[in-house]
């Protein structure tokens, strides 16, 4: 006889569950065992919650030849430039980059000289004669705009 709280490993408990089945009903194998759960509560640690922080979804927001409008975000990111700006984009708070015109997103790679007194001058030493250094740089083009007067079509 089963009691509440045993386990049984699963073949002695079909042929428990099939003994007392009666011949209406076929014996059907059952997988699932009883099993008894905790009778306290699991109570959780409050120290070190902060691990769980969200990500921060960094990195470029637009394609190349996306339409933005004026103030659109165009790329996140911090500590150093992985995308630099070009025209008609502004470096915000935390170096994001925004766009300064409506217009087309445009990203080139431009080459990049670096300062003589900073770390990447060093590692440039380093590089093969003839190898060149490229940064992503995202550019808006702004659209045309039209003309500054307006005529209704009864005055043309």
């Amino acid at each position: 006889m089963l009691r509440f709280g045993k386990t049984l490993p699963v073949p002695l408990f079909n042929e428990a569950i099939s003994r007392r089945a009666t011949c209406l009903f076929p014996a059907i194998p059952v997988l699932s065992v009883p099993i008894r759960f905790a009778s306290t509560g699991g109570r959780g640690n409050t120290r070190n919650v902060s691990r769980t922080d969200r990500n921060r979804r960094r990195g470029i927001r637009v394609n190349d030849g996306d339409f933005v409008h004026k103030g659109a975000i165009l790329a996140t990111q911090i500590h150093k430039f992985k995308f630099y700006p070009g025209s008609y984009v502004m470096v915000g708070r935390n170096m994001t980059l925004s766009a300064l015109q409506s217009g087309t997103v445009r990203i080139t790679r431009e080459l990049f000289v670096p300062k003589p007194e900073t770390e990447l001058a060093e590692a440039v030493k380093d590089m093969p004669m003839g190898s060149f250094l490229y940064k992503p740089t995202v550019n808006v083009i702004p659209e045309q705009e039209l003309g500054g007067v307006f005529k209704l079509k009864e005055q043309i």
